[in-house]
C-alpha cells in the first residue's frame, strides 16, 4: 500500500465522517421541530380525549405537520448522500492520475468528469430501485408509519409528552442509522465505478496496468472476498469467485457480496508506452505536496483554461 493510496483512504474516511455529521445534524433538527409541534399540540389539546381529537381533525393536522418535517428531512438527506457519492467518485477517479503523474513524473491528458454521467450513476438502480426510490419509496414511508403509530399509541393510552418524545428519539436514531448505511453503500459503489473508469482511461492514454484485489483481512471479511485477495486481472476482465463476477468490489449486483464490503483494488503498472514517454520529454512536471494541491493545478486549473 503506497503513500498515494494511503492519502486517498484518509480522504475517503474524512468524507464518510462528514456525511455522518450532516445526517446527524439533519435528524437532530427534524426531531427538534417534531417535538416542538408535539409539545404545542399537547399544551393546546391536552384536555381532549383521543376520540374528540379524531372528531375535530386535530390529530390529522398534527400528522400533516410532522409529515412535512419528515419530507424536508429526506430531501436534505438525499442531497447530502448524493453529494457524498459524487465526491467519492471524483476523488477516486482523479486519485489514480494524481498517483501516476506524481510517481512516474509524467503529465497525462486525462478526461475530465462528466457531471451528468456521475449523477446518472448515482441514480442507477440497485436491487431494482434507484437512490430516490430507496429513500422515498420505502424508508420515508416506513418512517411516517412508525411515527404515526407512536403518536396514536401514546395518545390513546395517555402516556404523556416525555414518554412519547423518548420513543420518537428512538425511531429517529434507528432511521438515521439506516440512512447512514445507504450513504456509505452509495459512496463505496461510486468509488468502485470511479476506480474502473480511471483504469480504463489510463489504459487508453498508454499506461499498461492491471488491477489487483485488496481485501481487508480480518474476522469480518467474507470468505469469498478473502479468497479474492491478491488476484490480478486485466482492466477489462472481471474478478471471478464461486460463480460470481464483477469488474470491481461492490459491483457484483448481489447484496450478499456487495453490502458492507470494505475491499478495494489497487493498480499494478507494468509499463508506460514509448509514445507517452516521448510526449513527456519536453514537459515540465511539477512536484505536488498532496492531492489537494495537485487537484487545484491539474483539474481546476485545466478547467479554467478551457
Amino acid at each position: 500500500m503506497n503513500k498515494y493510496y494511503k492519502e486517498l483512504l484518509g480522504m475517503m474516511n474524512k468524507n464518510e465522517n462528514e456525511v455522518k455529521r450532516l445526517l446527524i445534524l439533519n435528524y437532530a433538527n427534524a426531531l427538534t421541530e417534531i417535538k416542538k409541534e408535539l409539545k404545542d399540540y399537547m399544551s393546546r389539546y391536552d384536555d381532549l380525549t383521543y376520540a374528540q381529537m379524531l372528531q375535530c381533525n386535530r390529530l390529522k393536522s398534527l400528522e400533516a405537520q410532522i409529515n412535512s418535517i419528515l419530507d424536508k428531512l429526506y430531501n436534505t438527506n438525499s442531497k447530502d448522500i448524493s453529494n457524498h457519492a459524487f465526491r467519492s467518485y471524483e476523488e477516486n477517479y482523479f486519485g489514480l492520475f494524481y498517483e501516476l503523474e506524481s510517481k512516474y513524473k509524467i503529465n497525462l491528458s486525462f478526461s475530465m468528469i462528466s457531471e451528468d454521467y456521475v449523477k446518472k450513476a448515482i441514480e442507477y438502480p440497485v436491487g431494482g430501485l434507484n437512490l430516490s426510490e430507496r429513500l422515498y419509496g420505502k424508508h420515508l414511508n416506513d418512517l411516517k408509519i412508525k411515527v404515526k403509530a407512536c403518536l396514536t399509541d401514546h395518545m390513546i393510552n395517555d402516556k404523556g409528552y416525555k414518554v412519547m418524545a423518548k420513543k420518537l428519539s428512538e425511531i429517529s436514531n434507528a432511521d438515521y442509522k439506516q440512512s447512514l448505511r445507504i450513504a456509505i453503500t452509495e459512496g463505496n459503489r461510486l468509488r468502485s465505478l470511479a476506480r474502473q473508469d480511471s483504469y480504463e482511461e489510463a489504459t487508453d492514454l498508454g499506461i499498461d496496468l492491471k488491477k489487483k484485489w485488496l481485501a481487508t483481512l480480518d474476522s469480518k471479511t467474507r470468505c469469498l472476498h478473502r479468497a479474492l485477495d491478491g488476484q490480478v486481472k486485466n482492466v477489462d476482465e472481471e474478478f471471478e469467485i464461486s460463480g460470481y463476477t464483477a469488474l470491481e468490489p461492490r459491483l457484483f449486483g448481489v447484496a450478499s457480496m456487495d453490502i458492507h464490503c470494505r475491499c478495494d483494488t489497487i493498480n499494478v503498472v507494468e509499463g508506460i508506452s514509448p509514445e507517452l514517454r516521448r510526449d513527456n520529454e519536453t514537459k515540465k512536471v511539477i512536484p505536488y505536496k498532496n492531492y489537494n494541491e495537485w487537484y487545484e493545478n491539474r483539474v481546476v486549473g485545466e478547467q479554467l483554461e478551457m
